[in-house]
Formats: structure tokens, C-alpha cells, sequence
């Protein structure tokens, strides 16, 4: 008795269809699964037999041996348990039944329960790339699948169900457009709660439209984390596209993303290099991953350690980060906008107004040094903030709010989108442009800021409406570009 089915298994975010093959021979009552399976597998030996006892199936005394196909791939995942369950039962079913054009994702419980499972999204993925549309899983999983297209759900909660429907060729495909879908999310936070800071808004504002990494320097209270963390309230959503893909991510952690909002990671200082780019054993994606699409934000970037902070050099440009562990490598997407804060010095007061800085010229440089210049170089804009005087503490200062900020990005965006689909770009005026070859032949700026600086000031005139970049562009453009001040502790 022979039968073949067909699962899928994640390598990486991508997944990767797999074979098991089944046979049942005369032998002593034994159970094999070859075709370099984990142990997590090794295990579900015992759970499909006593699924299948507890669904009312005798389970065969006879040698067992299941082959997963192709022998290379190494097989994790207890999504497996449905699939070699199925294997089981095609070969025991009078008259044979064909499910080799389907595809079974799953995990089973003791009693027979089909569970949910993790990474659903890029296993789905694997199936259609390969042409299987038509496929089995759990129940629980099905608000994952909303949206996609090309493919055919069989949702099950119990096996002894599927068993039946399978043998009297009843199953019912349910529509993937009825999934339950997440309610967008209302935040409780807004801009109008700023007070005063009005080039760090505007900062902001403009480092959503390019998706520019953003440095808020400044003394503590001044509201530098305040602002960076209601950036979220102004981020355009995501598309279809872009949704799918971080919600590949999550669906591979066994969590859920959350409508089409973009993905907001502010992790503890405390955290680890692994857990910050992804690593360990299993090879999991890390923050950065999970910022994909989204902002990775870092409260006292300083505070951070060394090695961490390197370790972003790379996934900042490549936008994609290649793990490699065990002879295994996987490369995970990350490609993600950096807002992060910092104090100018150790007490916080160095360049401030009006507070006196207790710190000597060697505590700040040391304390500044924490911050290489390989990093800082990422960094496309910089805005010195200071503490709002206590006479400005009005409620006229309070003139940005959410709402207009985030009709202001939609409708540069928008006229961005538009501007491409008449095959035009937005460019700089003669004049403009020679001011710009006349900074950079001063020595202030390298050939990548250049090209950050031409991408800041396209922000601008987007946000501004124009097709061209004008003087006035350039020269706001130009105020963010305060690294020398930093470096120079001036």
C-alpha cells in the first residue's frame, strides 16, 4: 500500500513543498520517518497515533515507512503531524483516494484536534509557486489567509471531520474573503500633545514621506521620545503587497499583524545582538526583521551596546539580513525606517540654552564616541532640539495635530504616485543645483550625503507639492544636516 502527499516546510521567509511519501508492508508493528526529519517531528510518530485512534481509526499493526521528499531539505515543524497522518489513511482507504493536488498543513493534538500553526502565510506561498491551489489547514488559521488570491481553502478544527470528508468527497471550500479581518487601530496618542518642538515635527513629517532615518538630539524632557512615538499616528498604511510580506514574518513567530498599519519596534536597550538581527539555532528573524516595512525605533541609542549598534550597519543598506548558522543560511527582508534619540552628553545638557552642562570636554567625547561614524553616516537627518520654555507652555504653540500631518504625507505620496505614473520625477533647478555642487566642493559632505541630501530636499517639495527643487527646499534640507555640530561637540 502506497500513497503520496504533498506539505510544505519555511526555509527562511520562503516556503519550500515537500513529498511524503507512505508505505504500509507486512512486518512487525513499526513506524519510520526517513528524509532528515528534527526531532519535533520524530516525536509526531505518537501523536498521529493516537489522533487517529481517538478519531475511531484502528491504526495499522504493520510496518510503517514514510519518506519526505526532497532528503536534502532539512524537515522542522509540527505542521507535519496532518500531512503524515494523511499519508497513513490514503494508504488504508477502500477505494484508494488521490490527494496528491492538495496540500495539508496541520498539527494534531492527542484527541484528535487540528491545531494551529505557525508561518502559514509563506507555507501557502510555497504551495501556489508550485501550482497546488487547493489546500487543508487548521480552522484557527484561516483569518491569516484573507486577501490572498489563487487558492482554495479546506478549513478543518477536528480530524475525524476531515476523514470523513475525504472519504465520502465532501469537502467544502470556504471563502477566503469571509476570514475575519482586524479593525485598523486608534491610537490614543496625537501630535496636538506636543508642545511647541516645531522642527522636530516638521522633521518628522518629512522623514515619512522619504522613509529618511531620523536623529532627534537634545537634553532629557525635551520631548524627543514623545514625538519619535507618534510617528505611528502620521505612517501612511501599508499596501496589499507590503501587508503580506510583514505579516509573512509574524505569521513565522506565531503572532498576528495587526490590520495594515506599519510595523513600530522600540526594543530595551538591554537587548542582544542575536535578538536584534536574528540568529540562534533555529535561525528566527530578529527586530529588524520584524520592523520590515515599518520603523525601528531606538530610545537612547547610546545606551545601546557596541555590537549591537555595528551589527545595523549591514541590514541598514542592504535593506535584507543573511544569517548563517549550522551550515544553513537564510535571508530574512529588513528594510525599515531608524528613528532613534540621544543626549548630547552624559547629564544630557551639553548645547542647551539655558542649563549648565556638569560634564568636562573628555566625558563628552568619550561619551559621543559610543556612536561611530559608520553609524552616524546612516543616519539621513539630525534636528537639535531644546527644552521648551515655560512662557511657550500656551495652547496656541499646539499647531500640529495627527490628522493634518498625515492628510499632508497621503497627499505628497499621492502626488508622487502620480508624477511616476506620468513618468516624470522631480528635479532640482540650475540654480539650486549649483548651490548644492558649491557645498558639496566645501568638504561638508561625503558622495553619499550628497544623495541624501538630494532625497531630503525631494521630500521637501513633494510634501510642498512642486515638481522642482527650489532654493528654499534645499536650504531646509540643508538644516538638517547638523552631523558636523555633533562630531565636533560645538
Amino acid at each position: 500500500m502506497y500513497s503520496k502527499i504533498k506539505s510544505a516546510v519555511v526555509v527562511g521567509l520562503k516556503g519550500s513543498v515537500i513529498e511524503i511519501e507512505t508505505q504500509i508492508s507486512r512486518g512487525m508493528p513499526y513506524h519510520v520517518i526517513v528524509g532528515l526529519p528534527s526531532q519535533v517531528i520524530r516525536e509526531s510518530k505518537d501523536r498521529v497515533k493516537s489522533a487517529l485512534k481517538e478519531s475511531g481509526i484502528r491504526f495499522p499493526d504493520d510496518r510503517i515507512t514514510q519518506n519526505m521528499f526532497p532528503a536534502h531539505i532539512k524537515k522542522e515543524g509540527a505542521h507535519l503531524d496532518l500531512p503524515i497522518a494523511m499519508g497513513i489513511m490514503c494508504c488504508m482507504m477502500e477505494p484508494h483516494v488521490d490527494l496528491k493536488e492538495i496540500g495539508f498543513i496541520g498539527e494534531l493534538s492527542l484527541e484528535g484536534r487540528i491545531r494551529p500553526v505557525t508561518g502559514v502565510l509563506s507555507l501557502i506561498e510555497g504551495f501556489v509557486e508550485d501550482g497546488i491551489h487547493q489546500i487543508v489547514m487548521p480552522i484557527q488559521n484561516l483569518h491569516e489567509v484573507s486577501g490572498m488570491k489563487n487558492i482554495e481553502v479546506f478549513a478543518y478544527d477536528d480530524l475525524n471531520a476531515l476523514l470523513k470528508a475525504v472519504e465520502y468527497g465532501q469537502m467544502e471550500a470556504l471563502s477566503v474573503e469571509d476570514a475575519i479581518v482586524d479593525q485598523p487601530v486608534l491610537h490614543k496618542m496625537d501630535f496636538n500633545e506636543v508642545i511647541g518642538q516645531n522642527q522636530a515635527i516638521r522633521a518628522i513629517e518629512i522623514s515619512a514621506v522619504g522613509n529618511h532615518n531620523l536623529l532627534l538630539v537634545g537634553p532629557p524632557g525635551c520631548g524627543k521620545t514623545m514625538i519619535a512615538e507618534r510617528l505611528r499616528t502620521v505612517l501612511p498604511p501599508l499596501s496589499n503587497e507590503k501587508h503580506l510580506e510583514s505579516a509573512k514574518v509574524y505569521s513565522l513567530l506565531g503572532e498576528r499583524a495587526t490590520a495594515h498599519e506599519r510595523p513600530f519596534h522600540a526594543p530595551h536597550h538591554s537587548i542582544t545582538r542575536a535578538s536584534m538581527i536574528g540568529g540562534t539555532n533555529a535561525l528566527i528573524p530578529g527586530i529588524v526583521t520584524r520592523a520590515h516595512n515599518g520603523v525601528l525605533f531606538l530610545d537612547e541609542i547610546l545606551e545601546f551596546k557596541n555590537e549591537v549598534l555595528q551589527s545595523l550597519r549591514e541590514p541598514i543598506s542592504n535593506k535584507s539580513v543573511l544569517l548563517t548558522r549550522n551550515h544553513q543560511s537564510v535571508e530574512f527582508p529588513c528594510d525599515f525606517q531608524l528613528i532613534a534619540t540621544m543626549n548630547p552628553c552624559p547629564c544630557g545638557n551639553h548645547m542647551a540654552k539655558d542649563l549648565d552642562c556638569t560634564c568636562n570636554d573628555f566625558e563628552i567625547k568619550r561619551y559621543l564616541n559610543k556612536l561611530s561614524g559608520a553609524i552616524l553616516d546612516r543616519f539621513d537627518m539630525l534636528v537639535f532640539m531644546d527644552r521648551v520654555e515655560l512662557r511657550d507652555v500656551t495652547e496656541k504653540n499646539r499647531s500640529y495635530n495627527s490628522n493634518l500631518i498625515s492628510e499632508r504625507i497621503s497627499k505628497a505620496l499621492e502626488f508622487k504616485r502620480h508624477l511616476e505614473t506620468q513618468g516624470t520625477e522631480v528635479e532640482m533647478d540650475g540654480e539650486t543645483n549649483a548651490n548644492l555642487m558649491r557645498y558639496y566642493n566645501s568638504g561638508k559632505l561625503s558622495m553619499r550625503g550628497h544623495s541624501k541630501l538630494f532625497e531630503i530636499a525631494r521630500s521637501i517639495a513633494l510634501l510642498e507639492g512642486m515638481e522642482t527643487i527650489n532654493r528654499k527646499c534645499l536650504s531646509e534640507a540643508i538644516a538638517y544636516q547638523g552631523f558636523h555640530r555633533l562630531k565636533h561637540n560645538l
